[in-house]
């Protein structure tokens, strides 16, 4: 993030919006892009359709955190029969952004993103709740080893 963005963030007004961005990619590896916002939004050279969602953090209860969820909006029932269509999970990037007016052009920047599973799925003929799951450890590289008698002692 630039610096003139997080000048912004910091200030007492701003004329900034902090919208959610979302990519949803599909099993078959078709990426469908939203903001929560009342139009659409170009970030990263992608268009990002104006739609209706709300993201569910988890909850903390007796030190456990619950799954996350997300809410989307179902009127249009595509995302129904794309659910019906497949038996594989899909995978949900969320983008937390800015979104500022500089010099009349509007600028997005990402100020965090994270990427989580959907799992379990439930809906209506409003919404669809898609419950969804980090998995921390996806983002590590780990080096791989071969057991051999250098590294493993008493290993023939």
């Amino acid at each position: 993030m630039t610096g003139a963005s997080k000048s912004e963030m910091l200030r007492m007004m701003t004329q900034a919006s902090f919208p959610y961005l979302i990519e949803i990619t599909t099993p078959d590896g078709n990426v469908y892009r939203y903001a929560n916002s009342d139009s659409d939004k170009i970030f990263g050279g992608n268009t990002y359709e104006a739609a209706f969602f709300k993201p569910n953090p988890p909850e903390v209860k007796n030190g456990e955190a619950s799954e996350a969820s997300i809410t989307i909006s179902a009127i249009d029932l595509e995302w129904i029969a794309r659910i019906r269509a497949t038996q594989q999970r899909s995978t949900i990037r969320f983008v937390a952004a800015i979104d500022r007016d500089v010099d009349g052009s509007e600028v997005i920047e990402e100020i965090e993103a994270r990427t989580y599973t959907l799992t379990a799925v439930d809906w209506n003929r409003f919404t669809i709740d898609w419950k969804t799951v980090f998995d921390p450890l996806a983002e590590e590289q780990v080096p791989v080893d071969e057991c051999n008698k250098f590294v493993c002692p008493g290993n023939a």
